[in-house]
C-alpha cells in the first residue's frame, strides 16, 4: 500500500522466500496460493517465482493453479482454499466442497475451509465442515477507511491441522507499528 506495484512484487518475493526457508528448517512446506481480489497479476506472478526458485528442492511443493479454489487432503482431513470473493452469501461451502472434491469428500473424516477476503478473523462450523476465515496481512487503505473496514486487527495466522485428528489450534501474530 505504501509502494509501486514492482517495489511491492519484489518485497513480496524477498519475504515468501524467507518465510519458505524459515519453515523448511522444521518440516517440508507445501505452498497453496489463492489469488486476492486486488491482486490476481502479481499472485499469478510470485507463485510461478516460487515455483522456479524452489524446482530442484524436494523439501518444497508450489502449487501452481489459474482455480479459484483448490483442494488437498492430508491425512484424515479434506482441506479447500479460496480467497472467498465471488461466493455467493448464501453459498454452502460444504456443499461446493462436497460436489468438487467428491472422491476426498467420501474418504477424509474431517473437513475443513480456509478463505479470506472479508480481512476479518472468525472461525465457525456449518454442516460438519469447519470454516476458517483468515485475518489479513493489509493494513487500512483510502477505500477501506472511506467504507468503515477499519476495526479489524491485521496479522498472520496459523493453524494446526493434526494428521488423524484435524484441526487442533491456532496461532495470531498482529502487525505492530514499529517506530
Amino acid at each position: 500500500m505504501c509502494g509501486s506495484p514492482a517495489e511491492i512484487l519484489i518485497t513480496g518475493c524477498q519475504l515468501a522466500r524467507e518465510h519458505i526457508d524459515l519453515l523448511r528448517q522444521i518440516a517440508p512446506v507445501e505452498i497453496v496460493m489463492m489469488a486476492g481480489n486486488h491482486d490476481r497479476h502479481s499472485s499469478l506472478a510470485l507463485m510461478m517465482y516460487l515455483s522456479a526458485a524452489y524446482e530442484n528442492c524436494d523439501d518444497v511443493n508450489i502449487m501452481i493453479t489459474p482455480n479459484n479454489r483448490r483442494y488437498i487432503t492430508y491425512g484424515n482431513t479434506l482441506l479447500g482454499f479460496t480467497h472467498g470473493d465471488g461466493l455467493s452469501k448464501k453459498m454452502s461451502m460444504g456443499s461446493l466442497m462436497a460436489v468438487e472434491a467428491r472422491r476426498e469428500w467420501g474418504i477424509c473424516e474431517h473437513k475443513i475451509w480456509f478463505h479470506g477476503h472479508l480481512h476479518h478473523q472468525r472461525l465457525h462450523e456449518k454442516d460438519g465442515v469447519l470454516i476458517m476465515q483468515m485475518p489479513s496481512l493489509a493494513g487500512h487503505d483510502r477505500y477501506h477507511a472511506r467504507s468503515g473496514y477499519t476495526m479489524a486487527k491485521a496479522g498472520l495466522a496459523a493453524y494446526f491441522i493434526d494428521i488423524e485428528v484435524g484441526y487442533i489450534g491456532s496461532l495470531f501474530a498482529p502487525i505492530t507499528e514499529s517506530h
